[in-house]
């Protein structure tokens, strides 16, 4: 669970491995290199302090953007300098394809986070779940035996009561089953980790 989220927490020196954390810092840092301090700083773009009060730093790109030898080794650096300093680092993948799940669904599933006053009965919710058990189900028959509309499926979702492939856009036709108050199904983000190499 994430505690706290930045956007562009710092400037990371690659050559030195110093945080930049104020205007002046990088001021100071770009006059004593000149044109090139560009190539010598990195800037995340988020920082997550997870629960546990651990630090993890993200890069996002592009689905279009795999990178090249050059950004591998950059990402590479990154993480050892972060790594010294017990921070984690990761690049998430975001889509680009403007009709993936992640697109169309991100927006309807933050809004039901905050709806648990509309959730069914406990009884709704058990013949759901019992429904999703049984066998091979789409989320408009399973909405459709407990008299539901679709409209409440992103809250089924964000509870843990239904899950589904989520980087398909919600609609009647996908297959859903009973989550079980597992919340797994809402990971849709390509993540990956960047070990520091040893030296």
């Amino acid at each position: 669970m994430v505690a706290a989220l930045s956007c562009q927490p710092f400037k990371l020196d690659l050559r030195g491995g110093q945080l930049l954390t104020t205007q002046e810092q990088v001021a100071e840092f770009r006059k004593k290199l000149g044109v090139v301090a560009g190539e010598w700083l990195y800037t995340p773009d988020f920082q997550a302090v997870i629960h546990v009060a651990r630090v993890l730093i993200l890069e996002a790109k592009s689905d279009k953007f795999p990178g090249d030898q050059a950004y591998t080794a950059k990402l590479q650096l990154v993480s050892k300098l972060l790594s010294e300093r017990g921070m984690s680092f990761a690049r998430i993948v975001l889509p680009s394809d403007p009709g993936h799940g992640l697109i169309n669904n991100a927006p309807l599933l933050r809004l039901a986070k905050s709806r648990q006053d509309e959730l069914p009965s406990p009884a709704v919710l058990d013949r759901l779940t019992s429904l999703a058990e049984q066998a091979d189900i789409g989320l408009g028959e399973l909405l459709d035996a407990a008299s539901l509309p679709i409209n409440i499926a992103p809250l089924l979702f964000v509870h843990g009561v239904i899950g589904a492939d989520l980087s398909q856009r919600i609609s009647r036709r996908m297959p859903v089953y009973a989550a079980h108050g597992s919340l797994d199904h809402l990971s849709v983000l390509g993540f990956h980790n960047y070990v520091p190499k040893r030296s």
